[in-house]
């Protein structure tokens, strides 16, 4: 009669044949992980150059979501090697793309000023350039590690100032920025938000609209994690603006201005105008413009 194998052992064996798959699986997919990531960051061969500035579009790698990310990088014409200057990173409304907010840089390269525009994962659903288009537009978290990713790609940039980062935010982009700017006290120079803001009930700012609710979100004591952002904070708004009304505009300022070791804030009520910065009328842009220079020319060397 032939032996009979013990059933416990049976259960062994397929249980350690299902670790070493899993354990092969894994490290063939960490290896596949370091693949993609080499890749990074990927000119696309795409210069324009002007009187005022050069501009690339390249991708890069965003490591927390394993996605890659469509972005513009802007530097003023007036650039000479050695020189360290000012970037503004800017990122872009509920469904827009990086193109959305490019004007502003390619009219800031003229002061000295570069910029960095970045496509946010499942913002953009009609013409995608970045990765994540299965996401919703508000993934609140998947946006904020986009930013990350653009804020650590900036500080390797050569010609980058990294004392004089700041980041732009435009409507829904402007609540990523403001969530994200405490993380950030020791290399954000400035929070610029147009368009945007949080009312007193804290709306999209807590994760109460689409977004996803997760470890970037704020905590509940969210009023108090806002403050703990100590730079200056430029808050342009539009009188017309009928999705971000002046009163959460007001509240916005009163929030900061409430600080204890907070820098300065200047809100910029533009006359007439709508919704987003390219339906400003020209004097609401230049108001929005002359209140950038002058928090980037306030933190130049000497001053």
């Amino acid at each position: 009669m032939k032996p009979r194998k013990h059933p416990a052992a049976l259960l062994v064996l397929l249980a350690l044949c299902v670790l070493f798959a899993m354990g092969s699986c894994g490290k063939a997919e960490d290896k596949s992980t370091e693949a993609a990531s080499a890749k990074y960051p990927k000119l696309l061969g795409e210069v324009r150059k002007t009187d005022d500035y050069t501009e690339n579009e390249l991708y890069i790698w965003n490591e927390i979501t394993e996605r890659k990310v469509y972005c513009h990088e802007v530097i003023p014409a007036s650039y000479k090697e050695g020189q360290k200057l000012p970037v503004i990173v800017y990122v872009h409304g509920y469904n827009g793309s990086a193109d959305a907010l490019i004007s502003e840089p390619r009219v800031l390269a003229k002061d000295g000023i570069a910029g960095f525009a970045f496509e946010c994962c499942g913002g953009n659903k009609v013409t995608p350039k970045s990765d994540g288009k299965e996401i919703n537009p508000s993934h609140y978290s998947s946006r904020a590690t986009d930013l990350e990713t653009a804020l650590a790609y900036v500080k390797t940039l050569p010609y980058v100032d990294t004392d004089r980062i700041y980041i732009y935010g435009q409507s829904y982009g402007g609540i990523v920025c403001m969530s994200t700017a405490p993380r950030h006290n020791g290399d954000i120079a400035g929070l610029m938000i147009e368009s945007s803001g949080v009312g007193r009930d804290g709306g999209l700012i807590r994760g109460q609209g689409s977004g996803i609710v997760d470890d970037y979100c704020v905590p509940d004591d969210w009023q108090g994690y806002l403050k703990q952002y100590t730079g200056d904070v430029i808050i342009c708004n539009s009188e017309g603006d009928t999705t971000i009304n002046t009163a959460t505009g007001a509240f916005t300022e009163e929030l900061y201005k409430s600080r204890e070791n907070g820098g300065s804030v200047t809100y910029v009520l533009c006359p007439e105008g709508e919704h987003a910065f390219n339906s400003f009328s020209k004097e609401g842009q230049e108001m929005t413009y002359a209140a950038i220079r002058a928090m980037v020319a306030a933190s130049a060397p000497g001053n």
